[in-house]
């Protein structure tokens, strides 16, 4: 496993989340019960990039957290992956077989990538114009950023996500 370390300001802090060793520690389990359909969305990404014109793309999750998207893409056969994270306690947990990337900002010095995968971590940035300005020029020509994304949407869209959320086992405190 290949480690990289921005000095850059972290800022892991992101609302009432702390991506600390607690979390981190229950990230996989916390993710699965509170995003609606998470294994199925890095399912869908592993589709996506299968589909590919390369036989061996480049790469990149960013906000790889525990690192469950790179061992899936890893378990599906590819190799030249990278996962970008500022929580250094995700870090701590993350699948160790790809290039792992302490950073807020997006790595673009380890470009170009075919795919860039960005679920639901593009809320917590704080810049997001630049941060998309930067993966566009890191993309090949051609190539994919695949982007999932928390959105504000009606009231009936956010009662049927609480509903997910209770019938997950969530209370209506962590709710």
């Amino acid at each position: 496993m290949k480690h990289k370390l921005s000095t850059q300001g972290f800022n892991t802090d992101v609302g009432q989340w702390k991506f600390d060793a607690t979390i981190a520690e229950a990230f996989d389990h916390i993710a699965q019960r509170e995003i609606p359909d998470y294994l199925r969305v890095i399912d869908l990404c592993l589709r996506v990039i299968a589909k590919s014109q390369y036989k061996q793309p480049k790469i990149i999750d960013v906000g790889s957290a525990t690192g469950e998207t790179l061992r899936q893409l890893y378990q599906a056969g590819y190799t030249n992956i990278y996962g970008v994270e500022s929580s250094a306690d995700m870090l701590s947990k993350s699948f160790n077989k790809a290039t792992l990337i302490h950073s807020d900002q997006f790595p673009e010095a380890d470009a170009p990538f075919d795919y860039v995968i960005n679920n639901w971590t593009l809320h917590f940035i704080q810049e997001r114009e630049a941060y998309l300005a930067a993966i566009k020029r890191s993309l090949v020509s051609g190539g994919t950023l695949i982007l999932t994304e928390k959105v504000s949407t009606s009231q009936c869209c956010q009662d049927l996500y609480y509903d997910m959320k209770r019938a997950n086992g969530i209370s209506e405190i962590e709710i």
